[in-house]
């Protein structure tokens, strides 16, 4: 059985969450783009499509995605296009239980459906990500490092569940969108950037003893990344490329002859959980999703141009070849987590379901027909957008339309876009639905101020970045703050904060204030500034 350090479990179910709880956002076609279709060019079909995969913001959550799919289908069935598709015989190491049932049984259809549409903004969103975080990369090797560092410093740790707590999943797609997750959705997202990329990834798990009559568990231990014939090592949970003996980032055949290496991660209370011998029993998986390996994937890849280097497709057999060539593993087998995940989201008792909808809620249009700046502040955020492109015409930026607006003045808009009234004066008969919208505004602000935190850290103002963060900090201790509402520590950013800015004191003071899930990444971070400033001292 795989397990992460936030043991899930597995069970059993079919489809893939589409929307956004709350949401009821109806399709709003550009009349130009209608007009274009009926002409009978059907090229245009997909040029529609693909364009609108780059414009998501102009749009709300599941606005657009029904009619990509429509041109899809309609481009597909005029094109008829051919592939030399065929169905990965890696799927074979799948347990079997996934290898059969409408999900598998999709992959060679030629119809698109609507899980299709939800893969694709997944992918052109992962594909904005992956572009922007390696502007700066100087090698292959270079650009997971900075996806690896893009990965957990905008997903921070969710805390572990109990032992006995029901078993909890969220997609990429989503761990995009709120900002936080376990190690195993910054896994799953730092795999999928990689792959924007065309670099091979490989997640690696460790057996250990569940203890009593349970069989041994398989556990989340690092993410591979092969790069000139070795796999270099990225550790999720502790948010850290493994250390290598050059001061870099370790491999594992580094770490597979010199137990020394994880020794240097053992703190005093509390040594690093893998050894060499777990190390000699890894156990490799591909990231291969069910959509990944279908047909209507290859047949849209097939058709997009050079200028769009979104991609689709995965082809696990031949990297899991390239794995077993370096003779450093067993053959890697199709991580099953992926499908586990869908099912798990698909139970309506689910109670991660609901928590995913509640908290994406906050997406959803607070104006009636009104696209919310705070989802099309946060697309554009994630594209690495922050400033307004006017196109077309010249104009101001206020009269720019919502999706050419940089993510900064959106995320601004979104702090301040609802005023509240005396309690005095709201009518005793929309008071219930005035506190509802009240409660959700607080959501939506606080959140536009974490992103343009983010924002202000990569931009390096750093004086900004602390001001965004202690207005994060008040609002989510402020008397209105919904119950419900998740809470995100802002302590581990802060020590991001002064370490970039080379305040190392400052660093220190506020890592060693870490506490819950990501407290032994802040340790680390502290060893390390302190190991740095004993050197230069001598």
């Amino acid at each position: 059985m795989l397990a992460s350090n936030y043991r899930p479990c597995y069970l059993l179910s079919i489809f893939i969450l589409l929307s956004f709880g709350g949401c009821s956002d109806r399709p709003v076609i550009p009349i130009s783009a209608d007009e274009q279709a009926n002409n009978g060019q059907n090229q245009e079909y997909f040029d529609y499509a693909v364009d609108n995969l780059n414009h998501l913001s102009k749009f709300g959550p599941t606005q657009i995605l029904s009619q990509i799919v429509d041109r899809l289908n309609q481009w597909s069935r005029i094109e008829q296009p051919q592939t030399n598709w065929q169905l990965d015989p890696l799927l074979a190491t799948l347990p079997e239980v996934f290898q059969t049932g409408p999900l598998i049984s999709s992959l060679e259809e030629d119809t698109f459906n609507n899980f299709d549409g939800v893969y694709l903004r997944e992918c052109a969103l992962v594909n904005g990500v992956a572009n922007y975080a390696t502007l700066n990369s100087t090698d292959d090797l270079a650009a997971a490092q900075d996806l690896f560092n893009w990965t957990v410093s905008h997903v921070a740790l969710d805390p572990e569940p109990s032992t006995d707590a029901p078993p909890t999943a969220q997609l990429p797609w989503q761990t995009l969108l709120l900002g936080h997750g376990s190690p195993v959705d910054r896994a799953w997202l730092f795999a999928l950037l990689a792959r924007q990329l065309d670099l091979d990834v490989v997640l690696f798990y460790l057996p250990l003893p569940a203890g009593g009559d349970q069989p041994v568990q398989l556990t989340l231990w690092s993410v591979g990344v092969l790069h000139n014939g070795q796999i270099f090592l990225f550790d999720p949970t502790y948010g850290l490329p493994i250390p290598g003996p050059d001061g870099g980032v370790a491999t594992l055949s580094d770490v597979a002859s010199n137990e020394a290496l994880l020794r240097a991660w053992d703190l005093p209370e509390k040594p690093y959980w893998v050894t060499g011998d777990l190390v000699a029993q890894v156990v490799p998986f591909i990231e291969a999703s069910p959509q990944s390996l279908s047909k209507r994937m290859k047949m849209i890849q097939n058709a997009l141009g050079g200028n769009n280097r979104m991609r689709l497709v995965d082809h696990p057999s031949e990297l899991a070849d390239a794995v077993a060539a370096l003779n450093q593993t067993p053959r890697p087998r199709i991580w099953p987590w992926p499908y586990v995940a869908t099912r798990i989201l698909a139970d309506p008792k689910n109670k991660d379901r609901s928590r995913i909808a509640r908290e994406l809620q906050q997406y959803g249009k607070f104006v009636t027909g009104a696209v919310n700046p705070l989802w099309a502040g946060r697309l554009q955020q994630l594209a690495g957008r922050y400033t307004t492109q006017i196109e077309g015409v010249p104009r101001r930026e206020h009269d720019a339309p919502i999706g050419e607006k940089g993510a900064k003045p959106l995320l601004l808009t979104s702090r301040t876009m609802l005023q509240k009234f005396p309690k005095e004066d709201i009518p005793p008969e929309v008071k219930d639905q005035m506190d509802f919208l009240y409660e959700r505004s607080d959501v939506i602000s606080r959140d536009a101020t974490r992103h343009l935190a983010t924002i202000a850290i990569d931009e390096g103002n750093f004086p900004l970045a602390e001001y965004y963060l202690d207005q994060t900090d008040k609002q989510q201790t402020a008397p209105s703050w919904p119950k419900d509402a998740v809470k995100i520590s802002t302590t581990m950013a802060r020590g991001r904060v002064a370490e970039a800015a080379g305040d190392f004191s400052e660093a220190l003071k506020h890592y060693s204030a870490v506490k819950g899930p990501e407290q032994d990444e802040a340790t680390l971070r502290v060893k390390r500034i302190e190991s740095q400033l004993s050197s230069e001292k001598q």
